[in-house]
């Protein structure tokens, strides 16, 4: 239901195409959805292998593939930092190389809109490696786009 609420006040902010808007509703859903996890099935298995990230017979070493993102659990694990506050840090992460990507578009709120109704739910709050590297792949097109203008 959240995702649904919002989804329609992004919808509304993309219609009225301020930028002062854009940045308000992107500050409302970054902070609710970095201080919150859980949707889904997958923060379950997230939380295990966080939690056994520094295990070397741990069964995870299997399903987490990218180097970097195993990198990272196992830093912030090394640091005892709690899986919520690693989550909140992989969240704002995500949400702000969206907030890059959207910013350099035409309209910023129908860009932030179009994502967040497309990848929400599942690539940004579910599948977080997912995510990750979609953000990744946002923020190259910038630079590929500035390096086309050249």
């Amino acid at each position: 239901m959240v995702f649904f609420l919002f989804s329609i006040l992004l919808a509304l902010a993309a219609l009225v195409e301020n930028r002062s808007f854009y940045n308000i509703s992107f500050i409302v859903v970054l902070v609710w959805f970095c201080f919150n996890y859980g949707y889904g099935f997958d923060w379950i298995n997230y939380r295990d292998a966080y939690m056994h990230s520094l295990d070397r017979s741990a069964w995870f070493g299997f399903v987490f593939l990218e180097p970097g993102f195993l990198i990272l659990m196992k830093i912030f694990r090394f640091m005892e930092v709690p899986f919520s506050l690693f989550y909140c840090f992989v969240s704002f992460f995500l949400y702000s190389m969206v907030y890059f990507f959207c910013r350099s578009q035409k309209n910023p709120s129908l860009s932030f809109f179009t994502l967040f109704s497309f990848c929400g739910f599942f690539a940004f709050s579910e599948w977080i490696r997912e995510g990750m590297a979609i953000s990744l792949i946002l923020v190259g097109l910038i630079f590929l786009k500035a390096e086309k203008k050249k």
